[in-house]
């Protein structure tokens, strides 16, 4: 059976994140954030989603992500914390903002993506952060933003064991690319 794991980092939607993916008929674990790599774990396993948090990813006891996930070749979904946590592993820099963001904002697509297939431009969206990338991690491009927070697709992001890609989606799978 395909599979989905979510890596929960402490934030408030591993579970909601699990249930969606289950309401659309894909199999999903939690696992925590900081579980150590094994290639059993990756069993039948399609994809990461690596949630939130209420740390920053540059706080000396924030959690982190054994980054030999990121060299599996699946892809990989960075929500909120995860996201940052991804950009930073790739050389891009994630800052402090000087007010924190909480509650509704509009979200406006710079470029087609498949990650937004289906959703109309200027989606409304639920934030709640303190930090934000503030330079994009090289290899990754901008595909939406909003006042605090961007979105970003990585290139070949789905690669196969023959190198071939065919997907973008949020994260990166390729230890080549990181910094």
């Amino acid at each position: 059976m395909d599979k989905i794991l979510v890596f929960d980092f402490g934030g408030q939607t591993s579970q909601l994140i699990a249930r969606r993916i289950r309401e659309i008929g894909v199999y999903s674990d939690i696992i925590p954030g900081t579980t150590p790599f094994s290639t059993e774990l990756l069993d039948g396993v399609k994809g990461l989603i690596f949630s939130g948090s209420p740390y920053s990813v540059y706080e000396p006891d924030s959690p982190q992500v054994d980054e030999r996930f990121f060299e599996a070749g699946l892809p990989v979904l960075g929500i909120c914390y995860g996201f940052q946590l991804m950009t930073r592993a790739f050389g891009g820099t994630v800052e402090r903002k000087p007010v924190r963001e909480f509650g509704r904002s509009a979200v406006r697509f710079e470029r087609p993506s498949p990650l937004f297939a289906g959703v109309p431009d200027g989606f409304v969206s639920w934030m709640s952060h303190g930090d934000s990338v503030s330079e994009l991690a090289p290899g990754f491009e901008l595909v939406a933003r909003k006042r605090y927070r961007e979105w970003t697709r990585r290139n070949a992001a789905l690669l196969r064991p023959d190198g071939s890609a065919d997907v973008h989606v949020v994260g990166y799978t390729h230890a080549a690319h990181r910094h």
